[in-house]
């Protein structure tokens, strides 16, 4: 059963089922995607632990885990041994800073922010050629302050994950459109 308003030419309706059907196709566009058909640096890239010159320990596990699933989760990239990678991504992290950003009418922490810094790269396996560099990599992340020890802890490893996770996609998204 077709509604028709009376009046109304059928090229009309024709015209405006078409553009329906039109609008419905463009909503699937996707900016910045990467075809697999398209030139890649590294089809094979694998991912040494990570270097930590700073203070927080077990942060390099962190990070490297972030970066493996990052890349793992790529439709066109394989996480592999370095043995079989056409690149190593490569990191080393610099420094870790945190400060005090709100405070209560007493002067107690209230929130914190944290700054990681590390060089990450890409490096051709066959011929160490850098493919991909960036030596000042930085990411922020705030997390709150408690009176519970646990609960404290909990929510600045927690804030780690969050920063690990977020710089593993903003550095293989800049690697992948080569920034």
């Amino acid at each position: 059963m077709v509604f028709r308003s009376k009046g109304s030419p059928p090229s009309i309706v024709v015209a405006l089922a078409g553009m329906s059907l039109l609008a419905a196709v463009a909503c699937g566009y996707r900016l910045g995607a990467h075809s697999c058909e398209s030139d890649l640096m590294a089809k094979n890239i694998a991912v040494p632990l990570f270097q930590n010159l700073s203070h927080e320990p077990r942060l390099e596990n962190l990070l490297t885990e972030a970066f493996r699933d990052r890349i793992q989760a790529l439709p066109c990239v394989s996480l592999c041994s370095i043995d079989r990678a056409d690149a190593l991504l490569k990191g080393k992290i610099l420094s870790v800073e945190s400060y005090t950003v709100a405070v209560d009418e007493e002067f107690f922490a209230m929130q914190y922010k944290m700054r990681v810094e590390m060089a990450v790269s890409l490096v051709r396996s066959e011929d160490g050629k850098v493919l991909w560099r960036d030596d000042s990599f930085q990411e922020e992340v705030s997390y709150y302050a408690t009176s519970d020890a646990l609960l404290f802890k909990d929510n600045r490893e927690e804030a780690l994950m969050d920063l690990a996770s977020r710089m593993s996609e903003r550095a293989v998204d800049r690697i992948l459109l080569g920034f």
